[in-house]
């Protein structure tokens, strides 16, 4: 499972104010026999039917005198209803009378270790304990509401960026839910979400990815490139439930090419390519233009403003001639080119440029050595605010500017025309500018977005 880089926000966060969620009901605590904890209701011996299993450690050894619970509790309630429990037998096995047409969770603890799984799901009779953990997140539609963690009463409200986060919580199932506070709502009529998730590992604290209510049913969050979380999981977090068709960023998309046979391929002359050349792509089929070849978006304009271009490619190195990876233009003499985005054969440098007069006209990134030949890697085009940036795998290109500085961002803004003009991807006009390497998993956005994300997406697709 590939491991992701904290996020330097939450784990801020998690310094300021370690101390704030430190008594739920889940939350590990000295279990055993001696040590019953608190319960709901206090109730002990209730229900129609019998929830048995075994409670392990991290190592799948048996843990002998673990407290185990059931607490009646699910994503609609505001907080648990009533609780029973036991304690796992010298070999781990427990049981449990339960009620079998409510809805619960079974929580076990032993000394600082603990463990949660969902009563529904497919492994629900074997409890996994270990150390606590803490768990963060976004809402990206929300600045204002309640979140809490199904099996406890703990809750906490989201910042004014839409963030929380929770301490001192189990290892397994978790279900976090999210309720309103609009002025005037009723419990009834507050709008509430939620998200189901597994979590393996050691980490002490899990980063989920920005979550946002999900298209076709509001009731459950959906987040940006699920398919990365389903099946194995990523960054040790396995999320369940169905699988929304509209990624939470997907708004600010206005381009993607997946290398699917839907892309437009064009000769030079500007007639539609007989002979396209897939290839093995960094994630499924990739293309390999032929000389003179390139990808059409027609009159597509995403410099408007801020935008991202990323793209990934196998590149084969220089080979004498410029090498287009993004263009927006008509013809390369006149005052009808808006930007272009290529590694300009001649000082074998990658550049931003236009044309002139306007300026600046253009400026260079880094040499040849910036990008690895002969291998995957991703390239991230950056406009926010009339200045540009350049990423390889994940980190920003430092350059040099004017006055000699080391800086990450130079200023650059697209010519503005009056006419429309092609925008075209791994080459032009020129037959002899084609890109010269594998181009696959193209988005063209209009946002600008930050290095968290351009990291994020590329340890996601590496």
């Amino acid at each position: 499972m590939k491991m992701l880089n904290l996020n330097h926000r939450f784990y801020g966060l998690l310094v300021l104010t370690a101390s704030v969620f430190t008594s739920a009901l889940v939350a590990c605590s000295d279990g055993g026999a001696n040590d019953v904890g608190p319960t709901a209701g206090g109730v002990t011996d209730i229900g129609n039917s019998i929830a048995s299993g075994v409670v392990l450690d991290v190592d799948g050894a048996p843990v002998k005198g673990a407290r185990v619970v059931a607490y009646y509790d699910s994503w609609t309630q505001a907080s648990i209803k009533d609780s029973v429990e036991t304690f796992s037998d010298e070999n781990g096995k427990y049981e449990l009378k339960v009620d079998s047409t409510a809805d619960y969770m079974l929580f076990a603890s032993a000394g600082e270790d603990c463990g949660m799984v969902l009563a529904s799901s497919d492994d629900a009779g074997s409890i996994t304990v270990g150390p606590r953990r803490a768990y963060s997140g976004q809402i990206a539609t929300r600045r204002t509401g309640t979140v809490r963690i199904v099996g406890s009463d703990v809750t906490t409200s989201l910042d004014g960026d839409g963030y929380f986060i929770f301490y001192d919580m189990p290892r397994g199932d978790i279900v976090i839910t999210y309720a309103d506070t609009l002025d005037g709502s009723s419990e009834g009529d507050r709008l509430k979400a939620r998200i189901q998730f597994k979590t393996e590992g050691n980490k002490s604290i899990y980063v989920l990815p920005k979550m946002d209510f999900m298209a076709q049913d509001s009731s459950w969050f959906a987040v940006a490139r699920m398919e990365y979380y389903r099946e194995d999981g990523y960054d040790g977090i396995l999320i369940l439930g169905p699988v929304d068709t509209t990624a939470a960023d997907d708004a600010n998309l206005v381009a993607y090419l997946a290398m699917d046979g839907s892309e437009k391929v064009f000769d030079n002359d500007t007639t539609e390519a007989t002979e396209v050349e897939y290839v093995d792509g960094i994630s499924g089929k990739a293309i390999l233009l032929k000389q003179g070849q390139f990808i059409d978006l027609d009159t597509l304009d995403p410099s408007a403003g801020d935008f991202t271009i990323s793209l990934w490619t196998k590149w084969n190195g220089p080979n004498g001639e410029h090498q287009i990876l993004a263009s927006q233009r008509a013809y390369w003499s006149d005052s009808t080119s808006r930007f272009q985005w290529h590694f300009e054969g001649n000082n074998e440098e990658f550049v931003v440029l236009k044309s002139q007069p306007a300026y600046p006209e253009g400026f260079a990134f880094g040499d040849a050595s910036i990008v690895p030949v002969g291998e995957w890697a991703n390239l991230v085009l950056v406009s926010k605010d009339g200045m540009v940036s350049m990423y390889v795998n994940g980190e920003v290109v430092t350059m040099t500017d004017a006055e000699g500085n080391e800086v990450t961002a130079q200023e650059f803004v697209p010519n503005e025309l009056d006419r429309k003009v092609p925008l075209r991807i791994g080459g032009n006009e020129i037959d002899a500018e084609t890109w010269n390497g594998a181009l696959d998993e193209i988005r063209i956005e209009n946002i600008a977005r930050d290095p968290q994300w351009i990291k994020e997406q590329y340890q996601k697709m590496k």
